[in-house]
């Protein structure tokens, strides 16, 4: 059977990268040798339903109503929305794949006009409750969701690894920027270490991270899709110690999670603690053009 082509700059005979077995069985990984992004085999699908269920919100730390998951998510929040207003000017925001609202919840408290999408209906229904308006949209984002030209910042947490076809994504959130918007990215990072060293066990290789981005292939992304790339860099990320035995416990090729919670958790003044943690992750802001 042949290769397939690369997701973002289409070059053919990505070489083999490793295979990852999950409760769905072997799942195998390719390698761009042009742009370098990391890739599932497009041909190889899951039934969307069966992983972003009911259970999805426990497993990816996003209830709302556990006081150590919520600061968590809107410390991180916090960071990143102090420091986009060094070059975004607040208007209409729109979260893709917004969750439970929380990091929202956060923008809207700043002073944005917060919209939201989220593929999991109970989810978007929490978070309308959490940010006491109706809207969150439910389902995948697509053209007639919202007006043409009308979100100046567009943020995308823990998500372009999930879309499958990502050129046509980002032609979509091309359109719904105001000229001059921005989208900001929060992202695993294959250019570093950790992939390097863990592979196979490095923890962001889960059934639903379809594609997985180095800061070259992203700007090959960006740039195939009408963004400039404006800043890199090492993730800011907030977590708690039951946030880190939650991952382990639905990440079971990232066994080392349970030795690091297990340590930390018996760490004086760290049990309840929301600390920065960091396994290779990065964020990229890119400006309409």
């Amino acid at each position: 059977m042949s290769t397939p082509s690369c997701l973002v700059c289409c070059a053919k005979q990505p070489a083999h990268c490793l295979t990852l077995q999950t409760s769905a069985g072997k799942i195998a990984y390719f390698r761009c040798p042009e742009c370098s992004l990391v890739f599932q085999d497009p041909r190889v699908s899951f039934k969307e339903e069966e992983v972003y269920n009911a259970d999805y919100i426990q497993k990816r730390s996003q209830d709302p109503g556990n006081p150590h998951i919520a600061r968590s998510r809107e410390k991180t929040a916090e960071h990143y929305y102090r420091w986009i207003e060094e070059f975004v000017t607040k208007g209409n925001l729109l979260e893709v794949g917004c969750a439970t609202g929380l990091a929202l919840k956060v923008a809207q408290k700043q002073g944005w006009n917060v919209f939201g999408v989220e593929v999991n209906a109970k989810a978007a229904l929490i978070a309308n409750e959490v940010l006491k308006a109706d809207v969150v949209r439910v389902g995948n984002l697509n053209d007639g969701m919202f007006p043409d030209k009308y979100f100046s910042l567009i943020t995308l947490f823990d998500v372009i690894e999930h879309i499958p076809h990502p050129i046509e994504f980002l032609s979509i959130l091309h359109k719904k920027t105001v000229p001059g918007g921005n989208i900001l990215f929060v992202t695993p990072n294959v250019d570093t270490l950790s992939f390097k060293i863990l592979k196979e066990k490095w923890p962001h290789l889960v059934q639903e991270h379809l594609a997985l981005y180095s800061p070259k292939s992203i700007d090959r992304l960006l740039k195939e899709t009408g963004f400039v790339p404006k800043a890199h860099g090492w993730a800011t990320k907030y977590i708690s110690i039951e946030m880190l035995r939650t991952h382990a416990q639905h990440h079971p090729n990232a066994l080392f999670y349970k030795p690091i919670s297990w340590i930390l958790g018996k760490t004086p003044g760290l049990a309840h603690a929301v600390f920065p943690f960091n396994l290779g992750e990065m964020f990229v802001l890119a400006q309409k053009e």
